[in-house]
């Protein structure tokens, strides 16, 4: 199992790591080879918190979230509560914090999933971030992150739009050739058919189906012109 370090946090009982039981080892590992400071700790409940938590909680006009143990939980944040009954709302995941000694901790990512392709993915995000600060800096990786989040939803708004544009150019079409129907006077159907079935008479005797253009009498049936 793996102990979190006792750095700016209260001591109090925890769930620790168990690597292969709780994720895989590889995953683990990985992570401790991008970055040794990374840290996996278990949410039981969820939480909001900073930029960087540790236990400063702050002046009385601005105060802050703190590592907190309470509810039976070392908790990363302040824990949320929107039933009305007081019970804390669940979480129930693995996340990852990274020990930014002398500082505090600092949150990286929430592990959605434990599905391999899925921790491979937040793996090779995860060194390339670490790559990219590296030579940039974490400021310069904040807003590569921004600009690329920008460009999905403008993508996303582009996608809306031309399939909103579509539609309406469908609707126009159709519209129009309605209207010119309708000043032509053809507003009954054409040429409505009707299909018939028949057989040759007998229990076993196969069935056959023909189709028939609908004579003006049993129009009325459909137009709702009765003679």
């Amino acid at each position: 199992m793996v102990r979190l370090p006792n750095r700016m946090r209260p001591r109090g009982k925890y769930r620790k790591f168990s690597p292969g039981l709780d994720l895989p080892s590889w995953f683990y590992y990985d992570l401790k080879g991008i970055d040794e400071k990374f840290f996996l700790v278990y949410h039981k409940h969820n939480v909001m918190w900073e930029d960087i938590l540790n236990e400063y909680e702050g002046e009385l006009d601005n105060t802050r979230f703190i590592i907190n143990h309470k509810f039976g939980e070392l908790n990363f944040g302040l824990v949320t509560s929107s039933n009305g009954d007081g019970k804390p709302d669940p979480d129930n995941h693995w996340h990852l914090w990274r020990m930014c000694d002398p500082h505090g901790w600092a949150h990286i990512v929430k592990i959605e999933d434990d599905h391999g392709e899925y921790l491979n993915l937040l793996v090779r995000r995860l060194y390339l971030q670490a790559k990219f600060a590296d030579k940039y800096g974490h400021l310069a990786w904040n807003r590569k992150l921004e600009d690329d989040q920008d460009a999905v939803r403008i993508q996303m708004q582009n996608d809306r739009d031309d399939l909103q544009n579509q539609i309406q150019n469908e609707n126009k079409w159709l519209v129009k050739r309605a209207k010119e129907n309708y000043d032509r006077g053809i507003i009954n159907p054409t040429r409505p058919q009707k299909d018939i079935i028949f057989s040759g008479g007998g229990v076993n005797t196969k069935r056959s189906k023909i189709t028939r253009d609908i004579t003006d009498k049993e129009g009325g049936l459909i137009t709702g012109i009765n003679e």
